[in-house]
């Protein structure tokens, strides 16, 4: 996870702010299943059924002015359904597509072209997805589940000073079984302060997780796949002393210097 400050001066504040966007996306697809036996000497060979679906999705825009939500909820595998909203300068959707398991992807987008942000706005975008598929899994054998997540995040955007802007995206693939719950994630964050906000990043990754039926009988697991995006402008809080002041002043030369990890 990536996490950056960045200050810009005023000039660039200008220059930039006719043109000023973010755009973030983030997605699951390529689904892929292995099965490995783990006692080929019990005649059963490995099987997996894949049962009952369902997911839901919501995407909000709040931009100062108007706020527009908008969900979906759904039942059945492999939905092909989508949602999208525009309020003002700010765009969303969330979709799921695919008509069986090996083309199935669900996806989470916003876009933000809000130029300079008074500072009493405080914008916020959010889009986010959820997906499960119920697998009946064969007795003794141990299912490796697969798929590529990937996280699209750029930004020229302008704010005011005296805000902050915090952008966060993942894609999370996991599994679900007896208290069992393995995970993987790809994901990205970035905090910065006004004047101008400025990244460009693309991450994808091969989300990997495992989970093995030991018993003699034919076990229920649930698939999970999930997409989330935030962006959000707010005031930085004002320090009620002035030793406070001193210790935020020492916090941000800290951050504005080595702030950023990947």
């Amino acid at each position: 996870m990536k996490r950056a400050i960045a200050v810009f001066g005023l000039s660039s504040l200008l220059a930039m702010s006719a043109h000023a966007d973010l755009d973030v996306r983030a997605s699951i697809s390529g689904l892929s299943f292995e099965l490995i036996d783990l006692d080929p000497s019990d005649g059963i060979s490995p099987s997996i059924t894949f049962g009952q679906g369902w997911g839901n999705g919501s995407t909000y825009l709040y931009t100062g002015a108007m706020t527009e939500a908008r969900s979906i909820s759904f039942s059945g595998a492999f939905p092909e359904t989508s949602r999208s909203l525009t309020t003002g300068p700010a765009s969303s959707e969330i979709k799921f597509e695919g008509i069986d398991v090996g083309t199935f992807a669900t996806r989470a987008s916003i876009h933000s072209s809000l130029g300079v942000v008074a500072p009493g706005d405080r914008p916020q975008e959010f889009s986010g997805t959820e997906w499960h598929l119920g697998i009946e899994l064969s007795p003794r054998t141990e299912l490796r589940v697969s798929a590529i997540g990937k996280v699209e995040a750029n930004s020229d955007l302008a704010i005011a000073a005296g805000t902050f802007s915090d952008t966060s995206a993942f894609a999370k693939l996991s599994l679900y079984a007896n208290s069992q719950f393995p995970q993987d994630q790809i994901a990205y964050s970035y905090v910065a302060p006004g004047d101008l906000v400025k990244f460009s990043e693309t991450r994808d990754k091969t989300l990997s997780v495992s989970l093995s039926n030991g018993s003699s009988s034919s076990e229920t697991m649930d698939l999970q796949l999930q997409t989330w995006i935030n962006h959000s402008i707010t005031p930085i809080p004002e320090p009620s002393t002035s030793g406070l002041v001193a210790c935020g002043l020492l916090l941000l030369g800290g951050w504005t210097r080595a702030r950023r990890v990947g």
